[in-house]
């Protein structure tokens, strides 16, 4: 895709070009020439990216609702930013050495780095959330963005902090799992609703892609961390949501951009 593309890209971009897209915004943002300790740290956390559904959920939201994808294309990046943060947060709590088949940040650079670092990327996100206000958003759209995201970071802490609670191979279908897992993937919800926003949907567009992003991030939850113990019931409930997820976009407006939205679905 042309370095261009994001300014005037196709009516309704496959899922390839929109990951190229973010690729180039996040290669362009975080060089190999910038040689600053900080920002290595941050690009080896970064690069290269992963399965970018968060970024995707930003896109796919505004485009279902007619948005325009350059004005909304630094929200997807910060999305992802925040997202990386809390992952090289968790691996420092879990100890865990290895993330996406890569050493860990916090084994590569130590643990001071890796939370100076994870800290970095939680401001950069919030301030990509911004950005979008110097390429034709409202103040009030940015405010709305900036706080969704907050109130989703609260929840999904929190939902953090109740599986650590949870113990043992939890029940999938008990209310303490499920309450947990809903708080844990609050963000997925958060960027659809970030998408619409800074897209112009309306309220009632805006809550069923939320909506959309709600029932998504617990199918994903559910076919993720489920132990092998409970993998039938797990995947039973994960069909429902996913079947829930769908039916939420019937809301908007019928076209190829609710259609790939939907698409998404098969990511989880």
């Amino acid at each position: 895709m042309d370095l261009d593309a994001s300014r005037n890209p196709p009516l309704s971009p496959q899922d390839d070009d929109l990951r190229e897209m973010l690729r180039i915004e996040f290669a362009a943002r975080w060089p190999d020439s910038r040689r600053g300790a900080l920002d290595a740290v941050d690009r080896y956390a970064l690069l290269p990216v992963g399965t970018l559904l968060r970024s995707l959920l930003v896109l796919r939201a505004a485009l279902a609702v007619g948005g325009d994808l350059h004005r909304v294309l630094p929200a997807a990046v910060g999305v992802e930013c925040l997202h990386v943060g809390s992952q090289v947060h968790q691996d420092l709590l879990r100890h865990d050495d290895v993330r996406h088949g890569r050493v860990a940040v916090h084994r590569r650079f130590g643990a001071e780095r890796a939370l100076v670092a994870a800290n970095s990327l939680y401001f950069r996100g919030f301030g990509l959330i911004g950005e979008c206000l110097d390429r034709g958003a409202t103040a009030e759209q940015v405010a709305d963005a900036t706080r969704i995201q907050a109130d989703a970071g609260v929840q999904a802490t929190r939902g953090l902090e109740l599986a650590l609670e949870l113990d043992g191979n939890p029940d999938p279908e008990s209310v303490e799992y499920l309450r947990t897992a809903k708080l844990r993937t609050a963000v997925l919800a958060a960027a659809c609703r970030i998408g619409a926003v800074l897209g112009g949907a309306t309220p009632d567009q805006a809550r069923a892609l939320a909506g959309f992003g709600e029932n998504l991030g617990m199918a994903t939850h559910l076919r993720t961390d489920s132990k092998p113990a409970r993998a039938v019931s797990a995947e039973r409930m994960a069909q429902q949501y996913t079947g829930r997820a769908r039916r939420k976009l019937r809301r908007l407006p019928v076209g190829a951009s609710r259609d790939r939205l939907a698409q998404l679905t098969k990511l989880c």
